[in-house]
């Protein structure tokens, strides 16, 4: 009588042939398409761009210098601050399911972390006009559909208030990289952050390297020794920077026991991985016909009557 193979022997199987689909998944992702990649060559970008698309591909992470500033910087802190302590006085917010291909994970679309000493929102855009205004600026788009090469749309965002802690090495405070596909995602400070304050580190060339799925969401804290040859780069500046970086090259978060850090983190994709964004009506009407329709390439996006609260 033959015997059926074993539990454990099944298992290695199933990984290593997981492992090759999406190894070779994740390289198909990342081949431009030659239609757009055509209509940019014939095209004039905007001052800048390129230079910002050439350092992405080269190390994976790029910096503009206080990109965000007057006005448009004090309207987007003010609506940030708001934002944060509407969050604290309001109710839990109720859990969902993230999207495909990540349902299993639950998540709250906003969250005050009392212990950490952070407050989330993953919906800033129901918030702050001026925060939606920078998620759809003309240079970001740009820049992330020259980098990719593809038809590309916003997909996730994350505005964190980070206040002073003890360094951690738990979650994305360790050592990591995402493993969702071909994305690009852009860190606006709103703080100021120096070497000594809670900064991100990200290793420059990293990103060119393709994980194994069972690799992936994992903490690497421990086992950093295979990236030595790597130059790590701490993502400082003056309120109003942006950094543009491909998460999945490694990189963490670092606290520290100093300032406040205010900080949002927009994704962009071509078209998964996409969470949906309540955005009131009054809020995309400021934008540009460019920029409404950049905005509704996510099909999840829902304009809504109101404002996540008053001002």
């Amino acid at each position: 009588m033959q015997q059926n193979p074993h539990p454990s022997v099944l298992r290695r199987a199933r990984r290593v042939l997981t492992d090759v689909a999406f190894c070779w998944s994740e390289r198909l992702s990342r081949v431009p398409n030659p239609a757009v990649r055509f209509r940019q060559a014939v095209s004039s970008a905007l001052p800048g761009a390129q230079a910002i698309v050439e350092a992405l591909r080269r190390d994976g992470v790029a910096v503009v210098p206080e990109y965000i500033r007057g006005e448009r910087l004090r309207e987007a802190q003010a609506q940030f601050d708001a934002m944060v302590g509407h969050i604290r006085q309001a109710p839990p917010a109720v859990e969902r399911a993230a999207p495909p291909p990540r349902t299993h994970v639950r998540f709250r679309v906003h969250s005050v972390f009392e212990e950490e000493g952070v407050v989330e929102c993953l919906n800033p855009f129901a918030y702050s006009p001026a925060l939606l205004g920078v998620a759809v600026d003309d240079l970001l788009r740009e820049v992330v559909e020259r980098y990719w090469g593809k038809r590309c749309m916003l997909s996730q965002a994350s505005a964190c208030r980070y206040a002073p802690a003890a360094p951690c090495e738990y979650g994305s405070f360790g050592w990591h990289h995402d493993s969702l596909g071909k994305r690009v995602s852009v860190m606006l400070i709103l703080t100021d952050v120096g070497e000594d304050d809670q900064h991100m580190t990200y290793l420059k060339g990293t990103h060119n390297i393709v994980h194994p799925l069972s690799k992936s969401y994992r903490n690497w804290t421990n086992q950093m020794d295979q990236f030595s040859a790597y130059e790590p780069i701490k993502c400082t500046g003056k309120a109003g920077t942006l950094f543009f970086f491909n998460p999945n090259g490694m990189h963490r978060g670092n606290r520290r026991e100093t300032v406040v850090r205010d900080s949002v983190v927009t994704s962009y994709c071509y078209g998964y991985y996409n969470w949906p964004f309540d955005v009131p009506r009054a809020f995309a009407e400021t934008l540009s016909e460019g920029q409404r329709e950049f905005l509704h390439r996510n099909q999840r996006v829902q304009l809504v009557d109101e404002p996540a609260f008053s001002s």
